[in-house]
């Protein structure tokens, strides 16, 4: 009923955007329909509502019928719905399924792209360079298992030909290499699909209190209204023992995503598990309209989807459907590409994740992960007891092989099909490891069989989760509210130490004759505090110098090999290719091999010395005082309806505010992507527990809570996790 009242067109949004329906209403969404509609999710949705069991299909029903209420007793219709002219429709049991899919597509690889530039760069490059690519070692390796890998050293010389060979001797500008069209260089903007962070950890063995202490952040794009509803919802323990579960709800779906209920906590991040497959549909030499398969010959099954665009005549687009998945496009043989995505299962959906508000301790709550149909999460969890655990939640897929899959697969391999779901017993697990903590934040977890079996869909450098784990172990168990919400707005800045090192080499066959920007330049590289400070105009410039090398290199490296399918290059920068670049990158520039030096400026130095003069290019205009970090990475909150909304449509939106914090330190802030939310707890004291989340509580711009909170939020988890005294009280009756 709340969810309808307050954040209706939020829920509607969701369904339409993974419907493929948003111009129904706003026709200029026209784009992302044709690429949506493709996956035909509506029906998918249908198929799995059927597929539930009875009682969460009734919960499904029961929860659709409180919203209906809740959007039809409005003494008016929601203010979008006024701007665009259109009447509400109203909800369905199916449209739950479809929020939780829009979830899904937030949060995984709606392209299949990381496959796909894998399989690019194996098929053009020799396998050394693959492996020393997609190493995933790093400096700042911190699997929770131990399973440190040791760094893969740039390959020879020799093996760098394929890349280098499409080089031109003398460029005519030092900006030679193919780059994508549509973003052009990646600085500031990175990766900002990833940025969560998680942990459970003991207390020491002579604390007054022995529960376990847990905090949370899930990084989502930030949005007006936020992605989460605060509530607490009062619930009953299998043994018939009374809970209140405090922590958010997903408008479009009942029930407590993440929070605490005084016998456990937990908290989710993206595990970047592989849950999508490229298969390459190998063509019948013998018939145009079928693929061959390890069973033999079949046929490629069409459907019709019709668009609906409000104010212009319908579409219809033709859908290409195999048992893998839709056909999503072509590779650069001309090869039709079809996407195996744990999305198109009917058992990637389920209601189980809501009976974690139910559970009473880490063993339960981690039995549930390993059962659960929902995106894949990285849980971890801590109770009252003590105990903590971390294991993957939600759906994976059970492959015919065992072996680490990173690249597209040929149709006609006996591995192509996936089994199934993964069974509950192969999930890995870690409860109550030796040095009292857990942490997890977008990096690997595991290695060996453990990682072939949920796989590698592009983990991020792992220096957010060293911080935190360095963090932790300094603390030495003696934890308290205090240290955990410092240790959530930490800012230090470990991952750009060697770029400022690289700066320094830069500079250092000149040191003597530098000109007075350059001098000015190093004077501010060398006093960075070490963090990632909105006024610090020296991690500016190490960050920017970072993000233009990274640049120069990939494109120089594998932009000619990668733009020869413009499907993959030209559609994102290096940024959302799933290509782990910072450590492979960062020993190039180390060790500086004669073999990769840019053609242009026939030496390191002065290619490293360009992007600087780069800098100070960006700088003269206000001088370096003002080349701040926070001059770049200012928040920028929208409503989608502000644009649309001539004078007062800034009105509706949050303030801009310079921010600390940056994706490559534990408080990874973004202009548009954030902590949706933060909470810290020590199980059972969730009155003294702390959260935040941005914006507010009701998507209305006249309600009082439409920005409560949103201040506490910009300092960190400032407000209570668990409600305080009543002030206002709505009652529901039943009718006769």
């Amino acid at each position: 009923y709340l969810h309808g009242q307050e954040r209706f067109f939020q829920m509607d949004l969701y369904r339409r955007i993974a419907a493929g329906e948003i111009a129904e209403i706003i026709p200029q969404g026209i784009e992302t329909d044709r690429k949506n509609r493709v996956h035909q999710f509506r029906k998918r949705a249908r198929s799995i509502l059927e597929s539930l069991k009875p009682e969460e299909r009734d919960l499904l029903e029961k929860y659709t019928a409180g919203v209906n209420s809740g959007i039809q007793q409005l003494s008016s219709r929601p203010f979008e719905y006024h701007l665009l002219q259109v009447s509400p429709r109203l909800w369905r049991a199916e449209d739950s399924i479809l929020c939780a899919i829009s979830i899904t597509m937030a949060l995984q690889d709606t392209d299949v792209l990381t496959d796909r530039v894998r399989g690019q760069i194996s098929a053009h490059f020799p396998p050394e360079i693959f492996d020393f690519i997609y190493q995933n070692g790093s400096r700042w390796e911190a699997p929770q298992d131990g399973s440190i890998r040791e760094i893969t050293p740039p390959p020879p010389a020799e093996s760098w030909q394929a890349a280098t060979s499409h080089w031109p001797e003398s460029p005519e500008s030092p900006d030679w290499m193919p780059k994508p069209s549509r973003f052009g260089e990646s600085y500031p903007r990175e990766s900002y699909r990833n940025g969560s962070n998680n942990w459970a950890a003991r207390p020491s063995k002579d604390a007054l209190n022995p529960a376990a202490w847990v905090a949370n952040d899930m990084h989502l794009g930030l949005r007006i209204p936020n992605t989460w509803y605060r509530a607490t919802v009062f619930e009953q323990s299998r043994s018939g023992e009374p809970l209140e579960a405090h922590g958010v709800s997903l408008p479009g779906l009942p029930g407590i995503i993440v929070g605490g209920n005084g016998k456990i906590a937990w908290g989710f991040t993206n595990p970047n598990a592989d849950t999508e497959d490229a298969i390459i549909l190998i063509a019948d030499p013998e018939d145009p309209e079928a693929y061959l398969t390890s069973e033999g010959s079949e046929k490629i099954k069409k459907e019709i989807e019709t668009l609906y665009i409000k104010g212009a005549p319908q579409e219809t687009i033709t859908v290409e459907t195999t048992p893998f998945g839709p056909v999503i496009g072509k590779n650069e043989s001309g090869q039709k590409i079809a996407f195996q995505w744990v999305a198109h299962q009917d058992w990637s959906f389920d209601l189980q994740l809501l009976n974690l508000a139910k559970s009473t301790s880490a063993q339960e709550a981690l039995d549930i992960a390993n059962t659960a149909e929902s995106p894949a999460l990285s849980m971890v969890v801590g109770d009252d007891q003590g105990n903590i655990g971390w294991s993957l939640f939600g759906s994976i897929p059970d492959r015919a092989s065992s072996e680490l899959q990173l690249t597209p697969i040929a149709s006609n391999e006996p591995s192509a099909l996936w089994k199934g779901r993964l069974a509950p017993g192969a999930y890995p697990r870690i409860y109550n490891p030796e040095q009292g903590f857990i942490t997890t934040a977008n990096a690997r977890i595991v290695g060996g069989d453990a990682l072939a079996r949920f796989g590698d869909s592009g983990y991020l450098l792992g220096s957010r989760q060293w911080r935190i784990q360095q963090e932790l172990a300094a603390r030495d168990a003696e934890h308290s509210l205090e240290s955990m919400l410092e240790i959530q707005m930490n800012i230090e800045g470990d991952a750009l130490y060697p770029w400022q090192a690289l700066i320094r080499w830069a500079y250092s066959p000149v040191r003597g004759s530098l000109t007075e920007e350059e001098s000015e330049l190093m004077e501010w590289v060398n006093a960075w505090s070490g963090r990632a400070e909105a006024s610090s105009v020296g991690y500016r410039i190490i960050r920017s110098f970072r993000g233009k090398m990274l640049d120069r290199l990939y494109y120089r490296l594998f932009g000619p090999t990668l733009s020869k399918d413009a499907s993959i290059y030209y559609n994102r920068g290096f940024a959302r290719l799933g290509i782990p670049l910072e450590e492979p990158m960062l020993q190039i520039l180390e060790q500086r091999p004669d073999a990769l030096i840019d053609p242009y400026f026939k030496s390191w130095h002065a290619e490293m010395r360009h992007a600087l003069a780069q800098i100070i290019e960006e700088a003269k205009p206000r001088g370096f005082a003002k080349y701040t970090w926070g001059a770049v990475n200012k928040l920028s909150i929208k409503h989608p309806m502000s644009a649309g909304i001539p004078v007062l449509g800034d009105w509706i939106n949050m303030p801009e505010v310079e921010l600390d914090g940056d994706q490559i330190v534990i408080s990874a802030n973004a202009p548009d992507h954030g902590p949706s939310q933060r909470f810290v707890v020590q199980v059972g004291d969730e009155r003294n527990g702390r959260f935040s989340m941005p914006a507010g509580q009701s998507g209305h711009p006249l309600s009082p809570f439409y920005r409560a909170g949103h201040e506490a939020w910009l300092k960190g988890a400032e407000s209570p996790l668990r409600p305080g005294d009543v002030l206002h009280t709505l009652t529901l009756v039943p009718e006769e």
